[in-house]
């Protein structure tokens, strides 16, 4: 069998690794965004999962500003672009004719 020396984190490491609350941590554990074992009371992560998460997140908040940029750069480029004059229809203004005068 094979050993795996492979460095382990509990909360306070992983949130240190990961610049962030250890509550942060808890939470993303709690809703599985991020592998733990529960080993009697606290959370155990290996480092290779706390990189890859890492990892996950680089790869979708650039994918999400470049995204964005290309949204910005395609709304620049239609601002830039001559507009089509609208076609005004000719329709003689209307005439009002004088309301009668009251009898009385």
């Amino acid at each position: 069998m094979q050993m795996i020396n492979e460095k382990t984190f509990d909360l306070a490491e992983a949130a240190e690794y990961l610049k962030v609350h250890p509550e942060t941590v808890r939470e993303l554990v709690v809703a599985g965004e991020l592998p733990a074992a529960q080993v009697g009371r606290s959370y155990v992560m290996m480092g290779s999962d706390l990189t890859d998460y890492l990892r996950r997140q680089v790869r979708a908040q650039t994918q999400a500003r470049q995204a964005k940029a290309e949204g910005v750069k395609l709304m620049e480029e239609a601002a830039q672009r001559p507009t089509r004059a609208r076609r005004r229809r000719n329709r003689p203004i209307p005439t009002v004719s004088e309301p009668p005068s009251p009898v009385g």
